[in-house]
């Protein structure tokens, strides 16, 4: 079993950017219910394991960070959750910068 934990803007670095970039944006996870139709998630909870692939914390420990879909058990992660989002939810990133 993999050691992770609940990351927050706390972290800092490139951690912290992410949550905040994507923190209450809607994403389409395709996780195993509904028989492979995507379900649309917020993401509001963010979990990592080290990895040394990942986003730096503000010390430098690198995060493989993730949404985590608790209906069926599936994560997505920081490299695909741009890809995901659903349409408004871009739009919105977008009218943030």
């Amino acid at each position: 079993m993999i050691d992770q934990k609940k990351l927050s803007e706390k972290d800092g670095g490139e951690v912290e950017a992410f949550i905040k970039k994507y923190k209450g944006m809607r994403f389409h996870c395709y996780g195993t219910h509904k028989k492979g139709i995507p379900m649309t998630h917020e993401a509001n909870t963010f979990f990592g394991y080290e990895h040394s692939d990942g986003l730096a914390d503000k010390n430098g420990k690198r995060w493989w960070v993730y949404v985590y879909c608790t209906e069926d058990d599936y994560a997505t992660s920081f490299v695909k959750l741009p890809f995901l989002l659903d349409k408004k939810s871009e739009r919105e990133i977008l009218a943030r910068h």
